[in-house]
């Protein structure tokens, strides 16, 4: 009698073993045929942001360069002939609802081309107003150092109009960039290049 109790106890522990190294086994093999392609359109979507932010370049070339102690990875955009057409940064910095991950285009004269978010999770309504084109768009052809300024309809050259109910974000998004514009300075002077 108690040679069949062990086995009834054991019976479901061996077939919930067996079912679970047979899943194991399956998820390996799905994540080996599909790890090669997330990491592909990973790089592809990442050559599209840069693209965007600088269209006239047909290739990039990644280096890296030390801020402040950190080290930040870059791109160097070059048209066909191999001449610089500009520099994409990604940099990153504490708003309202974490960390804001931010993509700056500058071209090879320091000027912002584009800007594009790429992480962020602010307040709905609020914060998240800052990928409306109308809140980007406002950092192209700024260059120097920016400044964040409330209630300005016409800000001055290198200042950002902070958005109403969102001054965190605003103030975010700028320190990101202006981490981006004194990564290219850092480069432009030859202290960069890794």
């Amino acid at each position: 009698m108690k040679n069949s109790n062990l086995k009834s106890l054991l019976m479901p522990a061996v077939v919930l073993f067996a079912v679970c190294l047979v899943w194991t086994f399956l998820l390996a093999c799905t994540n080996s045929i599909t790890a090669p392609r997330i990491e592909q359109l990973a790089k592809d979507n990442a050559l599209a942001a840069r693209l965007e932010l600088l269209p006239e370049a047909k290739d990039f070339k990644r280096h890296e360069a030390r801020l402040n102690g950190e080290t930040y990875e870059y791109y160097e955009g070059v048209d066909k002939a191999g001449q610089t057409t500009g520099f994409v940064f990604t940099t990153s910095a504490n708003g309202y609802g974490g960390k804001i991950k931010v993509m700056t285009g500058v071209s090879s004269d320091g000027v912002i081309q584009k800007i594009s978010i790429l992480d962020i999770s602010e307040t709905p309504g609020l914060g998240m107003n800052i990928l409306k084109e109308e809140n980007i768009g406002k950092f192209a052809g700024k260059s120097g150092t920016l400044t964040v300024v409330k209630n300005k309809s016409n800000p001055a050259g290198n200042e950002i109009t902070a958005m109403t109910g969102a001054t965190v974000t605003t103030n975010a998004v700028t320190t990101a960039v202006n981490t981006a514009l004194d990564l290219y300075n850092s480069v432009k002077g030859g202290n960069g290049n890794g």
